[in-house]
């Protein structure tokens, strides 16, 4: 006798064999179906037509059937999305899914009845804003990161004047155009790993123009200084305050084209209102910041508010336009922060329109507020968990010696940490505070702020009521 092993894995040929082996020994057929088993055939050579029935049990396995991957229209049929900012339609959760995220419809589902705007970061590591500016290819939004990181770090500083013959620029050119001699301890290197550095320039950039007429002091630098801008990692620059037109339209126009052409923005200032008020939108860590500023500095108006048609800054001694950007500012960007120029210069106390100002700002949207032109430091308080820097002072400004700092806020989707980092201007040039210094300057700051914030030894800024970093 003769045993031959086969190793059957045909369905049709399953059934063939076993339907044949069941009529011989009389046993019930199996099923056909999807297995793997072994049969023993044997031969009697006495009667080799005569097919036994030894075989051995098949092992039936059991292959359940692939469920369809889900698809955007199923989305859309078990998901809320009424909390996003953005519409949500299939084209958008499509490119969302193809660019940012391969597994966003199965981590939505597993979200489900309803997401929030978290949810969509913590999946695809943008906010619902950044991808909706991406999808839609927004043309007046600056992109410098969209991709997630642990925290997004932005700094201000103070005033900026890089005016010819005057103390920065000189000391600038004693050095050789060497800005770490300038900005030192460590300054320049900070300030460049910042993600997002917004400063004050103070000063016209021309070779054009006669100063203002009566007015004490008046600021403008050659053109070539723009690129110290650069150097230092400023990423926008404020305009709005009471030197940027102080060698008339065309120093004021010229300031306007050297920064195009360097590639760096800037607000609250421009040919016509429409330009001075613009939002500027920058992406940076997968969130959208928007950035407004405005003046209400001078006592005796030099420099024009910017008309319909006439070039200028953006006025806020009235605050109801600026608070009607803010709030279009809101609607469009996850924080805004708005750099006002404003307060009485060489004095702590706070003007009464500072503080109802910063509060209407903050009402409107503002998720902070950042105030300079006092020449000295002044107060910082929250307002609805809100920071409100009321004046970072001079930065790199003059030759006078004095406290400043770099206002810092270190931002996750879920909270903000409000933080100051102590500096020292002197002769033209600007310090990181080292020693005893820091602790000098941080007990100050707290102290003109009369008991609304407490400030540790690192910096960092909490509302003294609530003992808290300020929530976003």
């Amino acid at each position: 006798m003769r045993r031959i092993n086969l190793f059957i894995t045909a369905a049709f040929l399953s059934t063939i064999l076993l339907s044949s082996c069941a009529s011989d020994s009389g046993e019930e057929a199996y099923e056909p179906g999807a297995w793997t088993g072994e049969i023993s055939v044997v031969f009697r050579d006495s009667e080799p037509n005569t097919l036994s029935s030894e075989v051995s049990a098949p092992q039936l396995e059991t292959v359940p059937p692939e469920s369809a991957a889900p698809n955007a229209k199923e989305v859309l049929t078990k998901i809320k999305f009424d909390s996003l900012p953005v519409p949500v339609n299939e084209e958008f959760l499509e490119y969302c899914r193809d660019n940012y995220c391969e597994e966003l419809y199965e981590g939505l589902l597993a979200l489900a009845p309803s997401v929030c705007e978290e949810d969509f970061y913590e999946l695809t590591g943008c906010t619902p804003r950044v991808l909706y500016d991406r999808f839609m290819n927004a043309e007046d939004v600056i992109f410098h990161d969209d991709k997630r990181k642990e925290t997004v770090r932005l700094g201000f500083t103070g005033d900026i004047c890089l005016s010819e013959n005057w103390w920065p620029a000189i000391r600038l050119d004693t050095e050789n155009g060497n800005v770490r001699n300038c900005l030192t301890n460590g300054l320049l290197g900070f300030m460049r790993r910042l993600d997002i550095l917004l400063i004050n320039h103070e000063y016209s950039t021309s070779e054009r123009g006669e100063p203002l007429n009566g007015k004490l002091y008046t600021f403008r630098a050659k053109p070539e200084r723009t690129q110290v801008l650069s150097d230092i990692g400023a990423d926008i620059v404020s305009l709005a305050n009471n030197h940027v037109f102080d060698f008339g339209e065309d120093a004021f126009d010229d300031t306007l084209d050297y920064l195009c052409s360097a590639g760096i923005p800037y607000v609250g200032a421009g040919m016509n209102r429409a330009e001075a008020e613009q939002i500027r939108y920058i992406i940076s860590g997968g969130m959208k910041f928007a950035f407004v500023a405005a003046t209400r500095a001078e006592k005796n108006i030099f420099t024009p508010n910017a008309g319909e048609d006439s070039r200028g800054v953006f006025y806020t001694y009235d605050d109801t336009r600026a608070c009607s950007v803010i709030s279009e500012a809101k609607q469009n960007a996850d924080y805004v922060i708005v750099y006002v120029h404003w307060g009485t210069e060489n004095s702590t106390v706070l003007e009464k329109a500072q503080t109802v100002t910063a509060r209407n700002y903050i009402d409107a949207g503002a998720d902070a507020v950042i105030g300079a032109h006092t020449h000295c430091l002044q107060g910082v308080e929250f307002y609805n968990g809100k920071p409100v820097f009321y004046s970072l002072g001079n930065f790199w400004f003059n030759g006078m010696p004095g406290d400043t700092g770099i206002a810092r806020l270190t931002i996750t989707p879920y909270e903000t940490t409000v933080s100051f980092v102590p500096c020292l201007q002197s002769s033209g040039a600007t310090a990181l505070a080292v020693g005893d210094e820091v602790q000098r300057i941080l007990s100050y700051l707290e102290e003109i702020s009369d008991g609304k914030v407490s400030i540790d030894k690192n910096g960092v800024i909490t509302d003294a009521h609530s003992n808290a970093p300020a929530l976003h």
